[in-house]
């Protein structure tokens, strides 16, 4: 992929979402974060694909599936009011037949093509469902590690504004799960039907650093502060912390089994 294929499927997908955000009195309202969650995890990926080492061509292919991967949200909004997949449409299949369908990708070689849509179809699917998809792999584990990493930031800002006026504590915004602890204790992702309160929900978050691929993606996490200046504003609460620290470790292992 070149620079110029870059552009156009930019262009496409910017005229697609303002599209979308005209469908309605709230749909710009909902959808303006989700495009600057979009634009975010395509520069996410372009870095994350140079530190990676990998070639130009290759790096914009991999923005392009950053610029790509939520398409879906987009008309799913404008069409049901929900971004909530079992009350209206799976969005990454849904993104996968849009963009095929617009004919933005008939340009490019066929492997390419391939892997973008693989990349849209694919970025949320986990471990056995993704083994057959072998060149197109690196593609999706780093779209995943992207939007992993832009999450981050969304929440800091989601944390932010909801404690504007107040700190977050136990008492009025948890308590928190045992099961989540426990889960976290053993390195592990938390699903999200475990949320029970607020705190949860930030763990949960939180706990998506076991399932960043790339250790480079840990070390980019590490040196953005996002997930230390998270921890900061959670209440000094022993169990809390505890589950903070080791994903901390986790996170510092990672990056220094990167450097051996």
């Amino acid at each position: 992929m070149t620079i110029d294929d870059l552009e156009k499927i930019k262009t496409w997908f910017l005229t697609y979402a303002r599209q979308c955000m005209q469908c309605g009195p709230d749909c710009r309202e909902q959808l303006e974060p989700r495009l600057e969650h979009t634009l975010s995890v395509a520069v996410e990926c372009r870095l994350l694909a140079h530190a990676l080492g990998w070639s130009a061509d290759r790096a914009y292919t991999g923005e392009a599936i950053g610029m790509l991967h939520d398409t879906g949200r987009f008309s799913q909004y404008a069409d049901f009011r929900t971004f909530v997949d079992s009350d209206s449409v799976d969005h990454c299949i849904h993104g996968y037949d849009i963009v095929k369908k617009s004919g933005i990708l008939g340009s490019l070689a066929t492997v390419e093509e391939r892997i973008i849509l693989d990349g849209i179809r694919h970025h949320n699917l986990k471990g056995i469902q993704l083994r057959s998809l072998t060149d197109s792999l690196p593609y999706i584990h780093l779209v995943h590690d992207a939007d992993r990493i832009d999450r981050f930031r969304m929440t800091l800002a989601l944390i932010k504004e909801s404690t504007r006026d107040r700190n977050l504590s136990v008492g009025s915004d948890g308590p928190v799960s045992e099961h989540i602890l426990t889960t976290i204790a053993g390195n592990k992702s938390v699903s999200r039907k475990e949320i029970a309160s607020t705190l949860d929900f930030y763990l949960f978050r939180l706990a998506s650093v076991f399932t960043i691929h790339y250790q480079e993606a840990c070390r980019m996490l590490l040196e953005s502060g996002l997930f230390e200046e998270i921890v900061a504003r959670l209440p000094d609460d022993g169990s809390i912390r505890k589950a903070v620290n080791g994903m901390l470790a986790y996170l510092k292992k990672r990056v220094s089994e990167s450097k051996e």
